[in-house]
């Protein structure tokens, strides 16, 4: 089966039929967290501050960083803002603010530039690569790798956006998760370093970990740009690659057993087939030197892409993002920070509160399930067991109940969407429920399960099949 990565400014270059060199020579930059010396092309330089890490992402010493990149700084004391330029780059920056302008069009920044000892430290990977350079982690060692264009420009009328290098799928991606001598997912969740984070998700038919080396917070929740790719086979634990985003503003997101990853020029869904990490579709923009874009779109249909003009990739390309959008952010579980907890009230001695989060972690295991394919949902709590021995089902009888865990008997009615499809609704008659097309219903089903009290308050287990 073949497979297309988008990488670099070069593959994609080639993917819009250009030809040549895309860059004619490199720079590569060296820096390492709380080391006051850096490395340009392997020469090393003291610099007035080192590094920091701040909300998961490194910022820099403007001054020294931006020089080293081929570019100038402009500073205004009096709105605090720094102007840096690099070629036909202009990024504009202001202490204490996440908005941030590249080229004149606003961006997000997930970690705003701040003063530390009177200096100004700014985000690396946003000024990097906003000059059209290429930013690498190595999480042992706590280095950054920045590599890219020099000042000579590519030779070529066409260009294309840097924000599309190393979106989508990076099978040689150096791990910053180390999974080595791991048989399983819970070995490599013990492994992560403060900061670092994890999240189970289904591909396919495969149920994946992703392992991310850094987050940032989003209304509550740990989201991730970057994610590496784990599965089992042979009894082991895979490395399969790692999927990446554009940053913060898009962040890896999941439907439908497949992972989404976007940037302002580019939106992909990937999934694991055949123990592989694999391009479903994908779609990008690229632009010639007067400002015309051009779409391009490849599939992994049968084993072919498929490349067709612009104009029929453009809407593909709208199709995708629109799906993107319908598609659930991924929450991560960040090592070393506790998510806000909430008092477990004791189940046992209370059936109405047991009852009242019973209902409440089904509704969240429906939306998980089904998605945004059902309009309503009537829950009913029909038995609830605080001791083995209470229990009637053989499903049951043989499960200890733990403190305060409670199990369960409970029905439901769901009324599918209009858009639901008739595997939509096949999902939803599992394992034993009936649809009524005059009423819209479906009606009858039933579960047993255990609601054990959890970090973060409780969790459904022992649910049965077909989920």
């Amino acid at each position: 089966m073949k497979k297309k990565i988008i990488t670099s400014a070069l593959t994609l270059a080639l993917a819009a039929g250009i030809c040549g060199s895309v860059y004619a020579a490199e720079k590569a930059v060296e820096l390492q967290i709380n080391n006051p010396v850096m490395k340009i092309n392997g020469e090393e330089k003291t610099i007035d501050a080192p590094p920091v890490i701040m909300n998961g992402r490194t910022l820099v010493p403007v001054r020294a960083i931006v020089e080293a990149l081929d570019g100038t700084v402009d500073w205004n004391g009096e709105t605090k803002t720094a102007t840096l330029v690099s070629g036909d780059n202009k990024i504009e920056l202001t202490i204490d603010s996440n908005t941030a302008k590249l080229n004149g069009e606003e961006k997000s920044l997930d970690t705003a530039p701040v003063i530390i000892d009177s200096r100004t430290m700014l985000p690396l990977r946003f000024i990097a690569e906003g000059f059209g350079y290429q930013t690498d982690w190595e999480a042992q060692t706590k280095t950054i790798y920045v590599s890219g264009a020099s000042e000579e420009q590519p030779a070529e009328t066409e260009t294309v956006s840097s924000e599309n290098d190393n979106i989508g799928v990076q099978k040689n991606h150096k791990q910053a998760i180390n999974s080595d001598d791991c048989d399983t997912f819970t070995q490599i969740v013990n492994k992560l370093t403060d900061g670092q984070a994890y999240t189970n998700v289904k591909l396919g038919d495969t149920d994946a970990l992703l392992a991310a080396d850094s987050v940032f917070g989003v209304d509550g929740q740990h989201n991730a740009a970057e994610a590496e790719v784990f599965i089992y086979e042979d009894g082991k634990v895979k490395y399969l690659g790692s999927v990446a985003s554009g940053g913060s503003a898009n962040p890896i997101a999941e439907k439908d057993g497949m992972i989404y990853t976007a940037g302002h020029h580019y939106i992909g869904k990937h999934t694991v087939t055949d123990g592989a990490l694999v391009t479903v579709e994908e779609a990008w923009e690229t632009f010639d030197t007067e400002g015309n874009v051009t779409y391009h779109y490849s599939s992994d249909d049968d084993g072919d892409y498929t490349n067709i003009d612009s104009d029929e990739a453009r809407e593909i390309y709208d199709e995708l993002y629109e799906e993107y959008s319908g598609a659930k952010v991924l929450d991560f579980d960040v090592e070393g920070v506790e998510k806000e907890q909430t008092e477990n009230i004791p189940l046992k001695e209370n059936k109405e509160e047991a009852e009242k989060q019973i209902k409440a972690a089904l509704q969240k295991r429906f939306e998980e399930v089904y998605g945004k394919k059902f309009d309503e949902v009537k829950i009913r709590v029909d038995k609830i067991y605080t001791a083995k021995e209470e229990q009637e089902f053989d499903v049951l009888k043989e499960l200890e109940l733990g403190e305060n865990e409670v199990a369960f008997e409970a029905s439901y009615d769901l009324k599918p969407t209009k858009d639901a499809t008739e595997d939509d609704i096949m999902l939803m008659l599992i394992p034993n429920g009936e649809y009524d097309e005059k009423s819209g219903w479906v009606t009858g089903c039933s579960r047993l399960g255990v609601l054990r009290p959890d970090g973060d308050g409780y969790k459904l287990t022992n649910l049965g099949t077909g989920w």
